[in-house]
This record gives C-alpha cells, sequence and structure tokens, in this order.
C-alpha cells in the first residue's frame, strides 16, 4: 500500500504550522490504534512515521531553548474506541502544560526585594 496524497499532505500541514509550535508543549498522538498499530503499517508508511519520531526524540520538531522541556516532543499512542492510552495522553498533555505554565510564571515573575 503506498502512502497516499493525503497522507503526505498532513505531514506537510504540521510541518508548514510548525513554527506556531514554538516554545510551546507539544505532544504527538497516534490515534485509532484500534484500526492499526505503528508496527502493522505498510512500510513506506511506518517509514514516514519512524521519521517522525526520530525528530520528536532529537528535539527537531519545534523551536525551543535547548535547556527547555519542551525539545523532546513525547510520541503517544491512543483509541478512543478502546480507550487505550486515552488517561496517559490526558495526564501526559496536564503534566507537560502546568510545567510549561508553572516555567513561564516563573521565568517572568518579577522579584520585589525591598532596596536598602
Amino acid at each position: 500500500m503506498k502512502t497516499t496524497k493525503f497522507e503526505n499532505d498532513k505531514i506537510s500541514l504540521f510541518e508548514s504550522i510548525k513554527p506556531l509550535f514554538a516554545n510551546k508543549p507539544l505532544l504527538l498522538v497516534l490515534n485509532k490504534m484500534d484500526v492499526v498499530k505503528p508496527e502493522d503499517l505498510p512500510e513506506e508508511k511506518r517509514i514516514l512515521l519512524e521519521q517522525l519520531e526520530e525528530k520528536c526524540r532529537t528535539g527537531n520538531v519545534v523551536n525551543a531553548d535547548s535547556n527547555s522541556e519542551l525539545v523532546n516532543v513525547p510520541v503517544m499512542r491512543m483509541s478512543t474506541v478502546t480507550e487505550e492510552g486515552v488517561q496517559e495522553v490526558k495526564i501526559e498533555a496536564c503534566e507537560r502544560l502546568l510545567g510549561h505554565r508553572v516555567t513561564e510564571k516563573m521565568r517572568t515573575k518579577k522579584v520585589n526585594l525591598p532596596l536598602y
């Protein structure tokens, strides 16, 4: 089975809107795991997915400070039909969002110390 134009368009769309995710928490979630698992994909599609997963692991997906927790983008799997992975995705998303908000708050917080 060859990779369809639609699948290539999804990856192209993601690549084109990537700048919008700069310095923001991001997850890559593979949905519909009840239909097909990544390891069961045809080779061409599996290679595209592996390339994207490698970018996520090496910090080449979003522009973020190299010391930031945002550099690495977790790749998660889920199925809303079987509910496999749904809770894990929710927890990860909430933890990353909360962590990002705390970090941003601390970074922008002004210290009001008395001047002597």
